[in-house]
């Protein structure tokens, strides 16, 4: 779905997520609720990586947009935010080896 955005003939569409701290969860919230509106599992978009054209953010905004640019659904990086992994070492690592391994090969 990602490598279909290339050729439409539209305007792109660029989400941009604020950092923060504990305000992430708020964002975290908005982006679980934008996703129920705008994806579905048999749907044109499947998760918000689907829809955007851009995905960024600043500190905790940018632990976000990875997950989300990664094809992780919101909720996913919801319940991973709230068990603390992105901060123990494994949840960012874990899932730039898991898109770099295809590249690497």
């Amino acid at each position: 779905m990602i490598s279909e955005q290339k050729d439409l003939e539209r305007s792109k569409r660029l989400l941009s997520l604020d950092g923060g701290g504990i305000r992430g969860l708020i964002a975290v919230e908005a982006l679980v609720a934008l996703e129920k509106i705008l994806c579905s599992p048999n749907g044109k978009w499947n998760c918000l990586a689907d829809y955007f054209d851009f995905i960024g953010g600043t500190s905790t905004g940018s632990i976000l947009a990875t997950g989300l640019a990664l094809g992780m659904r919101a909720e996913e990086i919801k319940h991973s935010s709230l068990r603390g992994r992105q901060f123990s070492g494994g949840w960012i690592s874990d899932c730039l080896w898991h898109w770099l391994t295809p590249i690497r090969q």
